[in-house]
């Protein structure tokens, strides 16, 4: 639509897609300035008039022309009906009378009614409202013979005009006074809103059946209320007219209704444009869809319209509706969007080689009666053959090519419209640039390649057979591979020819072609492969070289060679060219050729073929090939890449590269497998490297170590150290270098000292490197598997001290008190044996930030302390004492020596005394060191006791190492009372003895307590209250006892006691006496 809007001089396509047509506003006078600036004072106002001006109102009435439906033509649209409503068919008409000719004179009734009738005949015909307008330049005046005057003419023109005249307009000043440009303004406003409201209602009233007649009345509806503007309405008859038109189009429609209904389309899209932006999932976007397909549906064949103008204006509907998808719809995806604006270029493109495909140019022709009728009619059967046709296509396609080149990722598809559109703009160098682009995608097919290389010579026959020296390898490269390439005989023998015709006429008579070149064929290929991976530089190196071709006839190899590099460290150092062939040979499709190539390469390092080069004779045009690797690729990255196509083709056809190597000398590394050692102990290991030949060179040896794990002593790592960090394994080393050299009868013998910090298992690696100056480089990597452990696996056993008071034994009761003995608790046992396991380090209790925590090599053993009974905790309250008894068991297999041992208490913990074995001792693997500490306890919670100190020494006696031993953790509670018992030591079976009990509230206040004595009537017969509950002063002893008769005979457990606190809350247990010590010794009678 916007082609044909172009394309015409005339504007009926143009008014016909305006989605915001103005009022239009007739003047018929002389007085046109006044009109136009009273009605400029109000151009903010939203609304718009546009005026047209004429001088006379018999040039407002159209001439009559008689135009029959021939052919084809629906006449769905008249072209001309939007463009007559907005110019002389206007929706008000105003008569200028100039007030300042006519005087305060009477009018001329004859003249008045001349005019009257003519005003009359234009409504009727127009059905237009009318405005009669006194211009003048005077100011308001208000003599009444003015006034008399407006309304004598004012009831005069109603007696001609009939009722629906309403009054005459005065204007004065010219039309710039305030009050009449207002006035103008909102009667021409009322009377073109009445206008089009009343149309609507008209054209709603006249009867509506299935016809494109139907079409026609909705889309005028739709347009009346586009200038009443109301959108949304103008929307929805836009709607029905276009379904009306599509039930009423069979299922291959003409030309005209496809132009007609994207008429429709493109004024449905810009009103729900307006409404709300149109989304990917939205009803009209579907719609606009569906519209395409419908577009593109065949062409009728029985149809008498113009083929290829049809075609040719189905491609610009199509490409439009492309666009207009692009433009107004939102929330589009970049891949959808690319899709649509190559489809409208596309489309686009082909109109442009179709306008360009006829040499005739022909001049503009006029709108056709009714729209989209073009096909039909002979006179327009040329439209597209004009030199305006073919400016405005390209400008369109140049537009398209701007945005589509500004694609961060074009597809495949859009990078060969874009090349081809450049073609047509004569545009090489964007042509190239896109075809290199395009070449980055997928060129494997001879067919691919045909197409790709099609379009480069294109620009070929564009530039007229002369490209430039630029260009020239371009298209030159594509010749070739169509000359070459696989295809059939006949089509290498057309596009040969076509090359050497070319080559002749630009004098090309000696051209190189380097190789590979992505998407394109090289007269022949070579493969070449080393007969060996790694060879011995004392002989000479086989290459094996394979000549082959895609081209059906033969090609003469007039010369054939090779260049050999070798790189040492990354590093290019030589090349050396070989003549693989002095002679001519003949290789084709069927025929290929084989040669073996024997090359001295005496120095050490990487070799690969550089390149093999061949000198190629067709029909007198001299062909250099070379095919070579890319020079800028490195040591590393050369033997993968060659691999892969050996992977491809075969590693036998296929392998450029060869190491070649000095003779390799057998070396053995000799290091401990394991070392057994204990958590701070230093261990020397001896480390042998012998070889079975004399080395001259320079060895280092590279001994890591962790932080806080293990570490090196000693004097050769002082004397000879140089720390660096090994990037392998990002930890320290030491580097011991300038070794002493090797021979067969001299091994190198060293002695490094390991000092193991921390107990675990773990390997230690060491490297030994050596360059040798006669022998290949040696790199040797040994690993020692360490296991450290503790010192000792301690066991502790706390015991409480509580005060017994033994009695002498009478004759019938034991009664009163003499001694008072402390006897360490130990009914309620609280033992704990300490278990060491292995874990990795993130989970160790008590790990070190510096050791590593992603190294699954490392096991750290860690202390866990195990009750070997479930009872309950022994309650010590401050100021009381514990016994402390630790059992060690020796974890060294080689046993150890203790030289000292001495226990560090804690804040607040008082050493009361220790005992131990005689120091230094020698303690044996398993065997077990007992030490024995009281202590007393003067501070309240949860806390260590303290730690062992011990200090070792080795075997030799030399090493001395200091393990500290932490001791466990205890509960001081402050309780309210204290309890003790009285009994006698010895009893008699049979007679009773008497047990006492004295508690002592230890608080400043009253307490309530109960106390509870366990019986046991399998050992004695008990006298006496064994529950009491009773109160106790402050600071003050209450007392009870009971009378025990044992039955048994041996060393019997006394009752266990219990003390309930009552006073509190939370009243339960607080005190406990109980013990296995505190028995009594019954003897027999």
């Amino acid at each position: 639509m916007e082609y044909l809007s172009h394309l015409y001089k005339e504007e009926p396509y143009r008014d016909y897609i305006d989605n915001d047509p103005p009022f239009s506003l007739a003047v018929v006078g002389k007085k046109n300035l006044p009109i136009a600036e009273s009605l400029s004072r109000f151009s903010e106002s939203g609304t718009r008039f546009r005026v047209n001006y004429f001088t006379d109102i018999k040039t407002l009435f159209p001439q009559k022309v008689k135009v029959g439906l021939t052919g084809d033509v629906l006449g769905i649209f008249k072209s001309k009906w939007c463009s007559k409503h907005l110019q002389s068919k206007c929706s008000c008409l105003m008569f200028c009378l100039d007030w300042d000719e006519l005087g305060e004179t009477s009018l001329d009734e004859v003249w008045l009614s001349n005019i009257c009738n003519q005003l009359r005949e234009y409504m009727n015909y127009s059905r237009s409202k009318v405005i009669i307008a006194l211009v003048t330049s005077k100011e308001v005046n208000s003599n009444v013979n003015s006034i008399v005057q407006i309304e004598k003419l004012q009831y005069d023109v109603k007696v001609f005009l009939g009722s629906e005249f309403k009054y005459v307009l005065p204007l004065f000043e010219n039309g710039m006074e305030v009050n009449s440009a207002e006035k103008l303004f909102r009667m021409a406003l009322e009377l073109s809103t009445k206008y089009h409201k009343d149309e609507v209602s008209r054209i709603k009233n006249s009867r509506l059946d299935r016809s494109y007649i139907t079409v026609r009345r909705k889309f005028k509806i739709a347009w009346h209320y586009l200038v009443l503007k109301d959108v949304k309405t103008a929307k929805r008859y836009f709607e029905d007219a276009y379904r009306s038109l599509r039930d009423i189009s069979p299922f291959c429609p003409t030309m005209e209704s496809r132009i007609c209904g994207t008429i429709l389309i493109y004024h449905i899209i810009r009103a729900a444009s307006a409404e709300s932006l149109i989304s990917f999932d939205d009803p009209y976007y579907r719609l606009c869809e569906n519209h395409i397909l419908w577009l593109g549906q065949a062409i009728g064949s029985s149809s008498s319209e113009d083929k290829p103008v049809a075609r040719f204006l189905k491609l610009l509907l199509l490409g439009e509706c492309y666009d207009w998808i692009t433009k107004y719809t939102v929330n589009i995806t970049d891949n959808v969007k690319k899709d649509l604006m190559i489809s409208s270029l596309g489309a686009f493109e082909d109109a442009l080689n179709m306008n360009c495909s006829s040499s005739h140019l022909t001049d503009v022709v006029s709108v056709p009666f009714f729209l989209g009728s073009e096909c039909c009619l002979d006179s327009h059967s040329c439209i597209f053959y004009s030199a305006q046709s073919t400016e405005i296509l390209s400008e369109r396609v140049q537009e398209l090519l701007n945005r589509i080149g500004t694609m961060e990722k074009p597809s495949l598809e859009a990078l060969f419209l874009l090349a081809r559109a450049n073609i047509w703009f004569r545009k090489v160098e964007e042509v190239i640039f896109f075809l290199n682009r395009l070449r980055e995608f997928t060129m494997g097919t001879y067919q691919e390649c045909e197409v790709f290389h099609g379009l480069l010579m294109e620009v070929y026959r564009s530039l007229d057979g002369k490209p430039s020296k630029k260009n020239r390898d371009e298209v030159m490269f594509s010749f070739v591979s169509l000359s070459f390439g696989p295809g059939e005989g006949n089509t290498q023998g057309r596009y040969l020819r076509t090359f050497l015709d070319m080559a002749k006429t630009n004098s090309w008579t000696d051209i190189n072609l380097y190789y590979p070149k992505k998407g394109h064929y090289a007269p022949f290929t070579c493969l070449c492969s080393f007969s060996e991976y790694y060879h011995d530089c004392s002989s000479r190196a086989k290459l094996n070289l394979e000549i082959f071709t895609a081209s059906v006839e033969s090609i003469i190899v007039e010369s054939l060679s090779v260049t050999i590099s070798r790189f040492c460290d990354d590093e290019k150092k030589a090349s050396n060219t070989i003549l693989v062939s002095k002679e001519k040979f003949q290789v084709s499709l069927k025929t290929s050729c084989s040669f073996l190539v024997e090359i001295h390469l005496d120095e050490p390092g990487f070799y690969h073929c550089a390149n093999v080069k061949g000198r190629v004779n067709c029909n007198g045009v001299i062909l250099n090939v070379e095919w070579g690797l890319n020079n800028s690729v490195t040591l590393q990255k050369i033997p993968r890449e060659l691999e892969i196509v050996g992977e491809v083709l075969g590693p036998s056809r296929h392998r450029p590269w060869i190491y070649v190597v000095k003779p390799v000398c057998l070396l053995e590394f000799d290091v401990p497998n394991n070392i057994t050692a204990i958590e701070g102990e230093e261990v020397n290991v001896n480390i042998v490297v012998r070889a079975a030949k004399n080395l001259e060179g320079n060895g280092s040896l590279v001994l890591p170590y962790i932080p806080n794990l293990y570490e090196f002593t000693g004097d050769i790592i002082l004397e000879k150290r140089s720390i660096f960090r090994d990037s392998q394994t990002d930890y320290p080393a030491f580097v011991l270098d300038k070794l002493p050299a090797i021979s067969q009868s001299s091994p190198l013998r060293l002695s490094v000292v390991y000092k193991f910090l921390r107990a675990g298992k773990y390997m230690a690696p060491i490297f030994f490197n050596y360059k040798s100056a006669n022998y290949s480089d040696r790199e040797i990597l040994k690993r020692i598997e360490v296991n450290v452990f503790y010192p000792f696996t301690p066991t502790f056993t706390l015991l409480k001290v509580l005060p017994w008071n033994i009695t002498p034994m009478k004759v019938d009761v034991v009664f009163g008190s003499e001694n008072t003995l402390s006897i360490p608790e130990s009914s309620s046992k609280y033992v704990q044996h300490e278990v060491s396991i292995l874990l990795p380090p993130r989970d160790g209790i008590n790990e070190i930030a510096t050791i590593p925590h992603n190294n699954k090599s490392i096991m750290l053993y860690n202390g866990v302390k195990e009750k070997r009974e479930k009872s309950l905790d022994i309650i010590f309250s401050r100021g009381e004492e514990i016994v402390v008894e630790i059992s060690m068991t020796c974890q060294a297999l080689r046993g150890l020596k203790v030289l000292s041992l001495d226990v560090v208490t804690a804040y607040d913990v008082l050493l009361i005394s220790q005992a131990v074995g005689q120091l230094p001792c020698c303690v044996e693997y398993l065997d077990i060191l007992t030490v024995t500490a009281k202590v007393r306890v003067l501070r309240l919670g949860k806390y260590s006791l303290g730690f062992i100190r011990i200090v070792l020494a080795s075997e030799d006696g030399i090493q001395r190492t200091m393990s500290d031993l932490p001791l466990p953790e205890v509960g001081v509670e402050s309780t309210p009372f204290s309890l003790t018992l009285r009994s006698p030591s010895v009893a008699i079976l049979g007679s009773p003895f008497l047990l006492s009990f004295d508690i002592v509230n230890k608080t400043e206040s009253s307490q309530s307590c109960e106390l509870i004595i366990e019986k046991d009537e399998a050992f004695f017969v008990m006298g006496g209250r064994t529950q009491w509950s009773f109160c106790i002063g402050p600071n003050s002893v209450k007392s009870s006892e009971i009378i025990l008769q044992p039955l048994r005979v041996g060393s019997l457990k006394l009752p266990s006691a219990f003390v309930k606190h009552l006073s509190s809350p939370g009243s339960g247990l607080t005190f406990v006496c109980q013990s296995d010590s505190q028995r009594v010794c019954v003897l027999p009678s």
